[in-house]
């Protein structure tokens, strides 16, 4: 499990690594850093970068750079969605950058016309997901809107799924055949013998 690097980690989360020392250390990191997740905000996490547990998407529905609707934007949530279910679970954080500047939703709710509102951008969300992959995801993504420095995002909160999660290739199609999973800060594509030992490693 990589581990954030100390300058980049919040205070708390630097105080656990502090602890740590001698034959024990690496356990105890890991240990620390479990711990210390489970107090982060979502403030905290954007700040200490994207990770194994934490992805960021500018936007879903609106293309902040030719600044208009882009359709094409839906497959990069369904594609982290199912890598985090595939994995080890995580967040990823809509309405934030790349770089970790957070832009809000504001653009993306502007698009959903009659409802826009972060209750018709969560039905947005779920509808997508659960059209897009092969399992529903009603116990597995939760959906929360916190507002960061005065930005309001939304933060899709993905459990680790017990079987395998396939989504929808993204030119669509009525199959769901495409399996991702994430890989330290990167959302990753299987396929073939990868694919097989993969399941059989992770699943058992």
């Amino acid at each position: 499990m990589p581990c954030l690097r100390n300058d980049r980690a919040p205070a708390g989360f630097r105080a656990g690594l502090a602890l740590c020392a001698g034959p024990w250390a690496e356990g105890c990191v890991l240990v620390s850093r479990a711990r210390a997740l489970q107090r982060l905000t979502p403030a905290d996490m954007i700040a200490a970068d994207e990770s194994q547990g934490t992805e960021f998407k500018a936007s879903a529905r609106w293309n902040v750079h030719t600044r208009q609707a882009d359709k094409s934007l839906r497959h990069n949530i369904v594609k982290a969605v199912c890598g985090f279910l595939n994995g080890e679970g995580g967040n990823l954080y809509v309405g934030v950058a790349d770089d970790g500047t957070v832009l809000g939703i504001e653009n993306d709710l502007t698009t959903l016309e009659s409802q826009a509102s972060v209750d018709g951008y969560e039905l947005f969300v779920r509808q997508l997901i659960d059209s897009s992959l092969s399992t529903p995801t009603a116990t597995t993504v939760r959906v929360g809107f916190p507002e960061i420095a005065g930005n309001v995002v939304c933060q899709i909160s993905v459990a680790a799924a017990g079987m395998p999660v396939f989504a929808k290739p993204a030119k669509g199609g009525n199959g769901a055949t495409d399996f991702w999973v994430r890989v330290g800060n990167a959302t990753k594509q299987l396929h073939g013998d990868d694919l097989l030992r993969y399941k059989e490693d992770h699943w058992g």
